[in-house]
């Protein structure tokens, strides 16, 4: 940015290369005139190019005039020795009132953070504490519903840990004598002939049993949350399941 004084004002030019070929964009700004009662302002800006005329010319101005104070503001006005700083006043409160919002916003949004902290903690130890075999209910046919804490329909292929839905609200694993049921978004049925394989991923908190379905590009995932319960849902499964490597250890380790 260049600035310079003429004999008629000011004038400051700025200039920012384009790309790689060259181009200039160049804004220019004049202030002239006598500079207290009538002055003129003018922005221009164009680009140049070396060995071409300059393009995409823009020129903006405006010519104004002071007036002076209004008559009553002359009756009013007080010497300038005794004259109160009613500017700084003004910029004084404002930089209070700013403060203090900003203090509430900042207030606010700890209040929130910690609050959201502290019911996540509660309701996620709340669920921890249920999902235990001795919560597991099995009905007069032989259907065992296992407390889990979430479920989850991912995709074939991708990594288990990626969800296209997801249900922690009202989750449901059930292992039936002739299939499972299960809900995410609805709740569904899969015979045990329809399972491909039967995996067990784990992470910080979670232990999942994921489900993958012959000729399905979907699959289903359902998050224990502790490996007892985990391999005693593996438990419950007929021998005629496929387990992955992985299953199969979780299993014994729960054994």
């Amino acid at each position: 940015m260049k600035i310079s004084k003429t004999t008629a004002g000011m004038v400051s030019k700025g200039e920012c290369q384009i790309g790689q070929s060259g181009t200039l964009w160049i804004i220019q700004r004049e202030l002239s005139g006598d500079l207290s009662r009538r002055y003129r302002f003018a922005t221009e800006s164009h680009l140049e190019q070396a060995g071409k005329p300059a393009q995409w010319a823009q020129r903006v101005e405006t010519i104004n005039r002071f007036i002076g104070p209004c008559e009553e503001a002359v009756q009013k006005a007080v010497p300038n020795s005794i004259k109160r700083p009613e500017g700084a006043w003004a910029i004084l409160g404002f930089a209070l009132v700013f403060g203090l919002q900003l203090m509430a916003f900042v207030g606010l949004l700890y209040a929130t953070y910690r609050g959201m902290a502290w019911l996540s903690l509660r309701l996620g130890r709340s669920a921890y504490e249920r999902a235990v075999v001795a919560n597991i209910t099995v009905d007069e046919a032989g259907a065992a519903t296992i407390p889990v804490l979430a479920t989850f329909t991912g995709v074939r292929g991708l990594p288990w840990w990626y969800a296209i839905a997801s249900n922690n609200a009202k989750p449901l694993l059930v292992i039936e004598p002739g299939g499972i049921r299960f809900r995410v978004v609805c709740e569904r049925e899969r015979r045990y002939g329809e399972i491909e394989c039967v995996d067990v991923r784990q992470g910080r908190g979670t232990v999942n049993l994921n489900f993958t379905f012959h000729g399905s590009l979907l699959n289903f995932t359902a998050n224990l949350g502790a490996v007892p319960l985990a391999a005693y849902a593996l438990s419950l499964l007929p021998q005629s399941v496929p387990l992955s490597a992985r299953a199969i250890a979780a299993k014994k380790a729960g054994a």
